[in-house]
């Protein structure tokens, strides 16, 4: 129930979550009847904590966007749920939220690369044994046995995942993310973006690459850092201990992927209507609606939630409004691909990721 005094604005009017698994689609060109299959299974993770004790305990909201399988997600939702339920931890978060918020980062970081140490020190021994000079055909026909278990490690140290984590307290709003999952605060008459996406159209970013001596011309045509979308994110071995494996990347002086979060605020919460969190699955998929994209999604996205609002409960909002983005891309897929199988929209909405969503209304 939310307070009519918008100086303590501690208990939100409501709160929803939801994820929903990603989706590929076909068209069986005879009957043309339309199907749909993951491609994999859900790697979103997310949750929420309301205050527990007091109405002075923080509100906790997170999302987690895994990549190359849930390991990553699964780890830092279930390390970072165990530490904001630790008393100590929270009366940490409440006397110095931005640098609490930085090291619970940092702290799941090192869990994972620990998590995967064995697998690190077993491909370094491994390698080491191999004479210097020999190319990749040459490893594997001298030597299969090493090759074959060097590409069975590779699988055990994939795996990352973005984070973006919202604090409220003390009528404030904080802020910190990895990666490109986004926090948006939803004001009456516009919305802002709180969060940062970490990525190689961010310039702050290609600075730093640059900075590192990496061609960062290159890096932009391919659109990634390496194979991966995200220059900031909690795991993503390829990117940190193992980039001088990569080629784009091993002239870099550093680890180009970092897990140092961005963290913004406080940003107060007397005249914020709406907090959302969500993957990229949720605005990308809206984006590719249109041709061309459109970036400016918002105001579609907060036209869904409240008509969900007039329609089902309160915790079912979430689920209703990532129901019906996904229906309105199925349906767009659908009239472009038999329209134009080529076109962009066809092109764009033939497949999309996972999407988790969290709706804070105060």
């Amino acid at each position: 129930m939310a307070t009519s005094d918008k100086s303590k604005r501690t208990v939100p009017g409501y709160f929803s979550y939801y994820s929903i698994e990603n989706a590929r689609y076909s068209i069986e060109a005879e009957s043309k009847v339309m199907s749909s299959f993951p491609d994999h299974t859900n790697e979103d993770k997310c949750f929420i904590l309301t205050p527990r004790s007091t109405q002075d305990d923080p509100i906790i909201m997170a999302v987690f966007d895994g990549h190359d399988g849930s390991k990553g997600s699964t780890l830092a939702e279930g390390m970072l749920y165990s530490r904001f339920i630790n008393p100590d931890v929270l009366d940490e978060l409440k006397a110095n939220p931005m640098e609490t918020l930085n090291q619970l980062i940092l702290e799941t970081e090192k869990k994972f690369f620990r998590e995967i140490r064995n697998f690190v020190e077993e491909k370094d021994d491994i390698l080491g044994t191999l004479p210097k000079g020999v190319t990749s055909y040459e490893a594997y026909i001298l030597y299969p046995e090493k090759i074959n278990r060097l590409q069975e490690i590779e699988p055990e140290l994939a795996g990352g995942t973005t984070a973006v984590i919202a604090v409220v307290f003390n009528n404030n709003l904080y802020v910190a993310n990895v990666g490109d999952s986004r926090a948006i605060a939803v004001y009456k008459d516009q919305h802002k973006q709180l969060s940062v996406d970490h990525g190689v159209d961010n310039e702050d970013e290609l600075k730093r690459l640059k900075d590192l001596g990496l061609d960062i011309e290159q890096i932009k045509r391919n659109g990634r850092l390496g194979s991966h979308e995200n220059t900031r994110s909690i795991g993503d071995y390829n990117i940190k201990i193992g980039y001088k494996d990569v080629d784009v990347l091993s002239s870099a002086t550093g680890p180009p992927g970092i897990a140092i979060p961005s963290i913004n605020g406080p940003y107060p919460i007397n005249d914020i209507e709406y907090i959302l969190l969500m993957s990229d699955g949720v605005y990308k998929t809206l984006e590719y609606l249109t041709d061309p994209p459109t970036s400016d999604v918002y105001p579609r996205l907060l036209q869904l939630i409240q008509e969900a609002e007039k329609s089902v409960d309160l915790q079912d909002i979430a689920n209703k409004v990532l129901q019906d983005i996904k229906i309105s891309h199925e349906v767009v897929y659908y009239d472009s691909a038999m329209t134009d199988p080529r076109s962009t929209v066809a092109v764009n909405c033939r497949k999309r990721d996972d999407m988790t969503l969290i709706v804070l209304k105060f």
